[in-house]
């Protein structure tokens, strides 16, 4: 079962607790999971305390090797209240990063 989520409106809020309990759920350590992203063995760690977040470039490799879904990791479960929650966080980034999020959404194939 995965870990409840303190809500405070914000989906990546998720994330850190999500990401650790889907990596142990999968017998991977912290090491592990930083060696096959090919990264410092102290990201993912960081990611899991909530000290820094992965670039949106992670994630099509993040939930490949997890065997889960952006969803399940950001805790979006496609309710009015968290597609409000996730229009919000995508407004709030710079324009760089939104342009970077919405080519990336588009090389997935996902769709408006």
């Amino acid at each position: 079962m995965p870990p409840e989520n303190k809500d405070n409106g914000e989906p990546a809020s998720y994330f850190p607790e999500r990401l650790k309990f889907i990596r142990q759920q999968r017998g991977l350590s912290q090491a592990d999971l930083s060696l096959a992203l090919g990264l410092n063995v102290h990201t993912v760690g960081n990611w899991e305390q909530g000290r820094s977040s992965p670039a949106l470039s992670y994630f099509p490799r993040l939930c490949r090797i997890l065997g889960t879904t952006s969803d399940f990791l950001l805790g979006t479960d496609g309710s009015p209240a968290s597609e409000l929650a996730m229009a919000r966080r995508f407004f709030s980034l710079s324009s760089d990063k939104r342009h970077a999020l919405s080519l990336m959404l588009d090389a997935l194939g996902a769709k408006p």
